[in-house]
This record gives structure tokens, C-alpha cells and sequence, in this order.
């Protein structure tokens, strides 16, 4: 982790590894579902790839937000595969925490950061945008319950 990275009083950014899957899932079902959570063997698998980064935000010893993204050298892209926070712990910067270090990080090996959500998360709109990402795409019916998904992205 970069000393650099935005933290808080109430909360700090760590790495996260494979033993952290139990965790990583119960987050994903609490933030999107559990249709649209990874279910725990993709989870392992991304945990445990070195193609990705991912980083984990605690207060005490309770994992709040997530953030993985996938590098993808050939395209010199990353994705921000999923970032979630706890909806009982938003609005304390976690989501800007979690998405610096992951660019941080990603920033070492490509130029460029996408990711995908929802049409209709304008929470999850605007932080992205705070942080200067922007509309690139449109994919319809990309979700499972056919909503739309609107790809933005970032340079690093």
C-alpha cells in the first residue's frame, strides 16, 4: 500500500488475499445482491490472480469496501472489476480511498481504467465522475435484469 493513499481515522486501506474470500463475498452480497455478487469460486479466483489488484478498507476488524481491478496488458486497460462499501459506512471517502490506491497501483502497468455500472446507480455516477472518469459507452441489457450499463473510463 502507498502512504499516499486517502485514509481516515475511522478506517484504513490494506491488500487482500485469497483467505479473505468469506469476507469479500458477504460484502458483494450486501452491497449488489446476490444477483449481482460474484459468487465465492470467482471471487477465489480473482483473489488469487496476479493480474489483479485489489485492496480491501477496514475499520477494526471488519472489512467496509472493496475495490479489483484487472490488468490487461495487451490493451494497455485496466477494469475496475467490482468496488463495493458498506452501505452502513458511505459518505467517508472509503469509495475515493479504495478507487485512488486501485489506480495507484493499476497506474504502474497501464494508462488507461474503465469499468461498468449500473444506468441507474447515481451514487456510484458521481463518485466516479468526482474522480474524473467519463462516459465512454453504453452496453444494453448488460446487467441480468436487463438494465443498461454505462462504461467510463479514466487516463492514468
Amino acid at each position: 500500500m502507498n502512504a499516499t493513499a486517502v485514509t481516515s481515522a475511522h478506517w484504513a486501506l490494506s491488500p487482500v488475499g485469497f483467505w479473505h474470500v468469506a469476507q469479500v463475498w458477504r460484502l458483494e452480497r450486501t452491497c449488489f445482491g446476490l444477483e449481482d455478487a460474484y459468487d465465492p469460486f470467482t471471487l477465489l479466483g480473482l483473489l488469487g490472480n496476479g493480474r489483479y489488484v485489489r485492496v480491501q478498507a477496514r475499520q477494526s476488524n471488519r472489512m467496509i469496501g472493496f475495490v479489483a481491478g484487472e490488468v490487461e496488458t495487451r490493451r494497455d486497460t485496466a477494469w475496475i472489476v467490482t468496488l463495493c462499501v458498506d452501505p452502513q459506512s458511505t459518505r467517508q471517502g472509503i469509495g475515493s480511498g479504495l478507487l485512488a490506491e486501485a489506480e495507484q497501483q493499476l497506474a504502474k502497468r497501464v494508462s488507461r481504467v474503465q469499468l461498468t455500472v449500473r444506468k441507474s446507480n447515481h451514487s456510484a455516477i458521481r463518485l466516479y465522475e468526482r474522480n474524473q472518469y467519463k462516459w465512454a459507452s453504453t452496453l444494453a441489457k448488460y446487467y441480468r435484469n436487463g438494465e443498461d450499463g454505462l462504461v467510463m473510463e479514466k487516463q492514468l
